[in-house]
């Protein structure tokens, strides 16, 4: 079984700098791919969606830190805290 390819979409914000800090907490091996206007059509014609940070796990597709952070906790059972 191989190891699921994982992308993270991420713009200057602090969702996106969220979104990122959960995939390093969590060791998970990803490739960061920074939007800019060059990506933003390839991105809504691929996902439906310009929005970040956007996660492609494997088949799955997550836009926003919510629905992110969501995946991330049921896939590894944990439970994510943030102290902001």
């Amino acid at each position: 079984m191989g190891e699921k390819k994982v992308y993270l979409f991420v713009e200057e914000s602090f969702e996106c700098f969220l979104a990122e800090s959960l995939l390093k907490a969590l060791l998970i091996d990803y490739e960061k791919i920074r939007v800019d206007e060059s990506i933003r059509g390839s991105m809504l014609r691929d996902f439906g969606t310009t929005r970040t940070p956007l996660l492609v796990f494997g088949d799955k597709v997550l836009v926003g830190l919510k629905d992110i952070q969501k995946f991330l906790e049921e896939e590894f059972h944990i439970q994510v805290f943030w102290l902001l």
